[in-house]
């Protein structure tokens, strides 16, 4: 429907090529050159997730007594 209202020619699901799924770090360094996955200081080992730390609870505002 997009392709009719914008005027754009119908494409054949036969010919169409097939989505293929990048994971953002391939994507990040097509579009770079820069690995997300070699270490930024060393440049010679990979980065490797060893834990995931749990989101820091938000800090309440502050109160401000104005009596």
């Amino acid at each position: 429907m997009c392709r009719h209202l914008l005027g754009m020619p119908q494409v054949e699901k036969d010919n169409a090529e097939p989505v293929t799924e990048t994971d953002y770090r391939d994507r990040y360094e097509d579009l770079t050159g820069r690995s997300l996955r070699q270490c930024p200081q060393c440049r010679q080992g990979n980065m490797v997730v060893v834990q995931i730390l749990p989101r820091c609870p938000a800090p309440s505002p502050a109160v401000v007594d104005s009596s």
